[in-house]
């Protein structure tokens, strides 16, 4: 059960098992709020999300709305997710990333939205870190706001900060 007052700052949320979101339309863990992005440990030890569903008309979208630069978010495989959202700031796994992202494989996305989207992370913010990540799948911008309509396989957007990247590919159009 997540709480969108908790932000889990020095907590770690492990995965048991794998998890099919079938049938279930997804609400972000936190919100772009500062005091309510993510800040602690999501380790998914390897388990897959499967089927992880949404429709949104706001920004900041994913399984993440938003992390903070102390979360790590690693050991996940999201396969055949499905994300739509008619504002901007969407990722499969976060809308707005800071923080370290390692051994995470998006796998069969479809990633559709207004604008800064990635298929990771859709804005890349401050001090990120990306290592052993894949993307595969589609990311589409339907955004007509010329100042919005970047996407990108991994990243839509990067500002601020200090990026790595490593041993990351994108296999997705």
């Amino acid at each position: 059960e997540k709480s969108q007052t908790d932000n889990f700052a020095g907590k770690t949320v492990k995965l048991a098992g794998n998890i099919d979101m079938t049938d279930i339309e997804w609400t972000p863990i936190g919100t772009s709020d500062s005091a309510t992005r993510f800040a602690g440990t999501f380790d998914g030890q390897g388990y897959t999300i499967s089927n992880l569903r949404m429709e949104a008309t706001t920004d900041y979208v994913g399984l993440f709305a938003a992390t903070t630069t102390d979360a790590v978010v690693k050991n996940l495989i999201i396969d055949d997710a499905n994300i739509t959202s008619t504002a901007k700031f969407a990722g499969i796994v976060a809308g707005l990333g800071h923080g370290t992202f390692s051994d995470i494989r998006v796998e069969n996305a479809t990633l559709t939205g207004g604008g800064r989207l990635g298929g990771l992370i859709g804005l890349a913010q401050n001090s990120v870190t990306l290592s052993n990540c894949s993307f595969s799948g589609t990311v589409t911008c339907v955004g007509s706001d010329k100042e919005n309509r970047y996407i990108g396989g991994l990243l839509g957007y990067v500002t601020g900060g200090t990026l790595k990247i490593s041993n990351c590919m994108n296999a997705g159009t």
